[in-house]
């Protein structure tokens, strides 16, 4: 049960609304081209006459790094012309010639994309229950196919910080995105490889708590 203004939900009203970015006009631009962003938004209703409430929302970026590496063009470049977070996880991660080689030690699959969770946020009065990282698992979920890895990197959303109370935001960061199956590599990055076994037992933990599974 979610209470949100005084008003109680049941768990599996929850839904995920997913819309994508796709540069269609710039369609000859690697740069755009092989890049999507996708916006999702956790929503609930109590009632299928009401309109829903959006309780988080989230930001995933799909790389399809070959394609780009065909184009000429370093997949880094790409994440490092978005945003300084997407660099790191491109630095971490790619090369100019897709991914790194020492990744084949780390990873199980052999798709060719990468996905990046870039951006997580729920409302003020559902946080702490536990709904981040069911809602990045409900949000990758759709995404997954193709994608060798998920990337993220656990950092402060806005605001002043120590480097105390940075490194305490990230650590709390880091526990959450563990239990939607994320692990640490290096330098901050986060991943989840999604044919791993430790992926889908996250996965039916998450579900299995909050009572979306049935036996």
């Amino acid at each position: 049960m979610i209470t949100i203004a005084g008003l109680s939900y049941e768990v599996d009203s929850l839904g995920v609304e997913l819309t994508g970015d796709f540069h269609a006009s710039q369609l000859s631009d690697p740069f755009y081209r092989y890049m999507q962003r996708w916006h999702s938004g956790l929503v609930i209703s109590a009632d299928e006459s009401d309109d829903p409430i959006t309780i988080g929302r989230a930001d995933v970026l799909r790389l399809r790094v070959y394609d780009i590496v065909d184009s000429g063009v370093d997949p880094w470049e790409v994440l490092d012309a978005e945003e300084g977070d997407l660099e790191m996880v491109g630095r971490v991660l790619l090369d100019g010639g897709g991914f790194r080689d020492e990744l084949d030690d780390e990873l199980q699959g052999w798709e060719s994309d990468l996905l990046i969770l870039n951006h997580v946020e729920l409302e003020p009065a559902v946080r702490g229950i536990g709904l981040g990282p069911l809602f990045a698992s409900l949000t990758l979920e759709p995404l997954l196919g193709g994608a060798r890895v998920v990337a993220c990197y656990p950092a402060p959303i806005g605001g002043e910080h120590t480097d105390a109370s940075r490194a305490e935001i990230v650590a709390k960061l880091g526990r959450t995105w563990a239990k939607a199956g994320f692990r640490p590599l290096h330098d901050g990055v986060w991943i989840l490889d999604p044919a791993t076994v430790e992926y889908s037992e996250a996965w039916e933990r998450l579900h299995r708590g909050f009572g979306l599974l049935r036996d």
